[in-house]
């Protein structure tokens, strides 16, 4: 038998979609695409006036959980910072305005949505919602690919 190349091993540790980053208790935990019907929910005027800064490209995606009645949604992506600064960044998002695509974080900051992306087109979503997941019990708990920053 033949052992996989590095890169053969590499390209199997990639989540090729939302639903293939959790690989254990799946019956607790789901990761699914946020809805219109979910953003929908969280509507509500944001001001574009204290931006903390700017997702260039972004998903919402949410935590579906077991036994809780609502989603956990989070926005995740490449965030350029009021300050110039720039990389990957993920939140917890407690309000949406749709007028000014605009996200309102638990933490009380709000970013504006330039770009939204796909994580099946776009891998490195995927690999940092991974990273994300480890830096939490959750990570290892729910099988997650072992990717870290």
């Amino acid at each position: 038998m033949s052992k996989n190349t590095i890169e053969e091993q590499i390209a199997n540790n990639i989540p090729k979609s939302l639903d293939n980053i959790i690989r254990k208790h799946r019956d607790n935990l789901r990761l699914e695409p946020a809805t219109k019907a979910d953003l929908d929910s969280l509507e509500r005027s944001i001001s574009i006036t204290n931006l903390k800064g700017v997702f260039e490209a972004a998903f919402i995606y949410k935590w579906v959980v077991t036994g809780l009645p609502e989603p956990h949604l989070f926005i995740v992506g490449r965030l350029v910072d009021s300050d110039g600064s720039s990389g990957w960044h993920t939140s917890k998002i407690v309000g949406y305005d749709p007028s000014t695509n605009t996200a309102l974080t638990a933490s009380g900051s709000n970013y504006v949505i330039n770009e939204f992306s796909d994580p099946e087109t776009d891998p490195e979503l995927l690999i940092f919602i991974c990273c994300w997941m480890h830096t939490t019990q959750a990570g290892e708990h729910f099988g997650v690919p072992e990717w870290h920053f």
